[in-house]
């Protein structure tokens, strides 16, 4: 790694950026499994967006609890915003309209990101012993349930 990158930081930003990626792929991978409708696609990218974060621990850790990674590289850059465009593509589907123009559309997408985001950091944690069981027996369905509950109407 030492004649690839300039430091330690250098080698995390690629990591991160692999990571960013590898999101986007898992979202994708449950967009395409899921029925074609704006709500399916959703809940699908949600439901992704939590696998790849249980899949993933510390390359989930990485990319969204270390200052390590330089956030303004170009190529982590480019993945990051991927990912996120899933979301707002999904958002705006489920909104017809873009959500980025408005205050509520982006208040819709960040409440959707806090959602599947602090449910894969509960669930990582272990916190959310209150839905275990549920979610051993029918993950899917409880991640479906709790995605929805979020979604712009």
């Amino acid at each position: 790694p030492a004649h690839h990158f300039r430091d330690a930081d250098a080698l995390l930003t690629a990591l991160a950026a692999i990571g960013s990626q590898r999101l986007t792929d898992s979202m994708l991978a449950r967009h395409a499994a899921a029925p074609d409708t704006p709500m399916d696609q959703y809940i699908a990218s949600g439901i992704g967006y939590v696998d790849f974060a249980l899949s993933n621990r510390a390359l989930f850790k990485l990319m969204f609890g270390s200052d390590r990674p330089d956030f303004s590289d170009p190529q982590l850059s480019e993945c990051a915003s991927e990912a996120f465009g899933v979301l707002i593509g999904d958002v705006a589907a489920l909104r017809r309209d873009d959500p980025m123009a408005s205050p509520a559309g982006r208040l819709e997408v960040a409440s959707s990101w806090a959602l599947v985001h602090g449910l894969a950091s509960l669930l990582i944690s272990g916190a959310l012993s209150i839905i275990q069981k549920d979610f051993e027996n029918d993950r899917d369905g409880v991640l479906r349930e709790l995605i929805s509950r979020v979604a712009p109407r």
